[in-house]
């Protein structure tokens, strides 16, 4: 009906955005005929309007259905005839072509390529995240991105890679003690890199105001526009593409001058070294991360080692769990046997595979991330 309304109108653009969903919803429901057939339709529409939106809109949508078809050399040919315009500047496109591009080399075998493409959605959406001023907001923008943390902590530990596997899986939280104490305080850590902070969080203001300048303008059709609006689109994305560099080169700044500073603009991830120093011998850290393919993934840290254990549960089944243990724990009529049953319950699914690998002996005290 909304297509049927859009045409009627003549506004073509929101006559595409149409097609896309439809396309989608026929792919879910395994119609890949009508999935063809709609996505030509929507091709003809993005070649007449000449619009960039367009065409990242229909790259994005394009690559997303062969993803989810196990299509991994459709999925690298779509992202790579649009790859200037999906990595141009406009970040909520670029960690998904990076992202699209990681599983695709995951599922050709090509490990060393999905690594790098995987790194480069993570550092896309840590620059986004960097800039928020909320907890609130990070914690929300992450959890609608953990894919991004899910896949490349999957390659690295195909890769073998435990310790950055484990840096990635805490990058999906741990920006919020940095980020909670004030850039201008005078904890001596971070004192020396305050200024730097500060301009990169200008910087980054700078480069959300020229793409929403540079959208602005490319949402009129192609023929609309004149030649002064064409001449102002290569000048807004020459200062979008330099005010990236410029960040770019702060993060290694601030790297230099302050490795906790590196930390809030996202330039920086645990130092698992630093970490495992710090614990005691009779202290063991437990991090989790639930993949979207319900696998739970278990971080056991001890002074003496880092093991990956793994188990599989469903999120929403795990956090409903949690939340009748905490509820049960914090109400006085609650009966103590239940309690203990369903705690028990949970420490066996938490804690049960850390235990059987022989990892609490010896450990006295444990801190759960």
């Amino acid at each position: 009906e909304a297509l049927d309304i859009h045409r009627a109108a003549g506004v073509p653009l929101e006559e595409m955005r149409d097609l896309l969903m439809l396309a989608e919803i026929a792919d879910r429901k395994g119609e890949l005929p009508t999935v063809h057939e709609t996505l030509a339709e929507a091709r003809t529409i993005v070649r007449q309007l000449d619009d960039s939106n367009a065409r990242i809109e229909l790259a994005l949508t394009e690559a997303r259905i062969a993803d989810r078809n196990s299509q991994p050399q459709r999925v690298l040919g779509v992202i790579g005839a649009a790859r200037a315009e999906l990595t141009g500047g406009r970040y909520s496109s670029e960690w998904q072509a990076h992202l699209f591009e990681a599983r695709a080399y995951s599922q050709l075998g090509d490990l060393e390529s999905a690594l790098h493409a995987g790194r480069q959605a993570l550092t896309a959406v840590e620059r986004v995240r960097s800039g928020m001023g909320s907890g609130m907001l990070r914690s929300a923008y992450v959890a609608d991105k953990i894919e991004v943390y899910a896949a490349l902590v999957s390659t690295l530990i195909l890769s073998g890679r435990s310790e950055e596997a484990f840096q990635v899986a805490d990058a999906a939280r741990v920006r919020s003690f940095l980020s909670g104490v004030s850039p201008g305080s005078h904890n001596k850590h971070r004192q020396a890199a305050v200024d730097l902070l500060a301009e990169g969080e200008e910087l980054l203001r700078e480069i959300d105001r020229l793409a929403e300048s540079i959208d602005m303008i490319e949402s009129m059709p192609g023929e609309e526009r004149n030649s002064e609006q064409v001449d102002e689109i290569d000048g807004l994305e020459s200062r979008l593409e330099a005010a990236r560099q410029d960040y770019e080169t702060l993060l290694i700044q601030v790297a230099e001058t302050d490795k906790r500073g590196a930390a809030i603009l996202g330039g920086q991830l645990l130092n698992v070294a630093e970490l495992r120093d710090a614990l005691g011998e009779d202290q063991l850290l437990v991090e989790f991360l639930v993949l979207p393919d319900d696998r739970l993934l278990i971080f056991a840290l001890t002074r003496a080692e880092l093991r990956i254990l793994e188990t599989s549960v469903e999120l929403q089944n795990l956090v409903s769990r949690v939340r009748l243990v905490r509820d049960l724990v914090g109400r006085r009529d609650a009966e103590p046997e239940e309690t203990q049953r369903l705690s028990a319950r949970l420490r066996e699914l938490l804690l049960g595979p850390v235990d059987r690998a022989g990892l609490l002996d010896g450990i006295e005290r444990i801190a759960f991330v």
